[in-house]
């Protein structure tokens, strides 16, 4: 089963958005749940476990929700995010020091600032589109998609995207070459001579 990263998500009643990652348990390389950005206006990203999805091409993921009930999933906080006190105006305080893109009052204490949450579950890891790929001997790509046992949830193969935008081809490289997954980037067994002489992806 493809679990492609940054496709169409189509819900029961209609479109539901697009994925914008995937968690996994880095020990295992299983799949846990992805991450979807919901096309709600102003919508925030929600975390979904994988058992929701009916199927999956490289172009879209069905999944068993109805929009609303997609809405209704957690909303995805990769680390512990400090959000502003109910009722704050910017617009009419003292304005301080910077933080999170936004002006903050120096006399509002961070300790008085409410905590959003984790939703990642503890000792899981993101993996987004784009993300980077090394070889034993050096940047090789990007992640691209990820192809999944639908048995069990683990990832078999990585699909690759290589090269520059003008000149970038695909390859699939099975699980047995990923050396690990830390801080976003994907740790292959492979040099990148050895990565050269894969086989392109064939077109779906």
């Amino acid at each position: 089963m493809d679990i492609p990263l940054h496709a169409q998500v189509v819900c029961t009643d209609g479109p539901g958005g697009k994925t914008s990652a995937v968690v996994l348990k880095p020990a295992s390389e299983e799949v846990t749940h992805v991450v979807i950005r919901e096309t709600r206006l102003l919508a925030e990203s929600v975390i979904v476990p994988i058992d929701y999805i009916s199927e999956s091409t490289p172009e879209q993921v069905h999944l068993r929700l109805a929009r609303n009930e997609l809405a209704a999933m957690p909303p995805f906080a990769e680390t512990d995010l400090i959000t502003p006190p109910p009722g704050y105006s910017f617009a009419t305080a003292e304005l301080g020091y910077p933080m999170g893109g936004a002006l903050w009052p120096a006399s509002l204490a961070i300790d008085d600032l409410p905590i959003l949450p984790r939703t990642l579950p503890k000792g899981e890891v993101t993996l987004h589109q784009g993300d980077g790929v090394e070889a034993t001997d050096g940047h090789v790509g990007r992640v691209d998609e990820l192809l999944i046992d639908p048995q069990t949830n683990d990832i078999t193969h990585l699909v690759m995207r290589e090269g520059h935008l003008w000149d970038t081809r695909e390859v699939t490289i099975s699980v047995t070459d990923i050396d690990r997954i830390e801080d976003r980037i994907v740790y292959l067994r492979l040099t990148k001579q050895q990565i050269e002489a894969l086989p392109e992806r064939p077109v779906q």
